[in-house]
């Protein structure tokens, strides 16, 4: 179902190349919470059903206007979320773009893992991020995403440093809210 600006719950940011079984497991766990406290069922943006396969190209160049149409950025992160440069450009859209408005919400990072020892090595793939060992699925991609970083203030250590400040940020609002349910 389409849906207008700003009426899309979230964007589901996520790695193709993560477990399928655990992504899903964490999809239903997000929609079933949200459909507790929001009492209806979310409206999410999923890559694969919201652009045009057909003409992949030219639907991701409107990637900045799905992120900004979107109220929050759903981020499941696996073991391979930050070696995919396109995942990260995802949550470094997003937070750029982001607004004052009150609908738009800081993103939700789910961690993913079959344990807590995997979790705690996903977690730490954050904290050691560098740009410019991700990869894309196709190299022009990554190509043109690099020029791109290059024209960020600082190049592609700048892009690393901020993506990796902007998780710091996440961990430390999950931390907290998940400190202030507890209470």
């Amino acid at each position: 179902e389409s849906c207008c600006l700003g009426e899309c719950d979230a964007f589901l940011s996520h790695s193709w190349h993560d477990n399928p079984h655990e992504k899903w497991e964490a999809l239903q766990s997000w929609c079933q919470e949200f459909t507790r406290t929001h009492e209806r069922s979310p409206k999410l943006w999923l890559d694969k059903v919201c652009i045009d396969q057909a003409c992949v190209k030219d639907d991701l160049q409107c990637l900045p206007v799905f992120l900004a149409a979107c109220n929050t950025l759903l981020i499941f992160s696996g073991m391979t979320y930050t070696t995919r440069l396109w995942c990260c450009t995802e949550l470094f859209v997003y937070m750029n773009m982001q607004t004052e408005d009150e609908t738009t919400e800081f993103p939700v990072i789910v961690i993913l893992g079959a344990d807590e020892q995997e979790r705690d090595v996903v977690r730490n793939s954050w904290r050691d991020f560098d740009a410019s060992d991700c990869r894309c699925f196709c190299v022009l991609d990554k190509e043109r995403i690099f020029d791109v970083i290059d024209r960020f203030p600082g190049g592609v250590d700048a892009f690393t440093q901020h993506v990796r400040n902007l998780a710091k940020q996440l961990f430390e609002a999950d931390l907290s809210q998940r400190l202030s349910s507890d209470t």
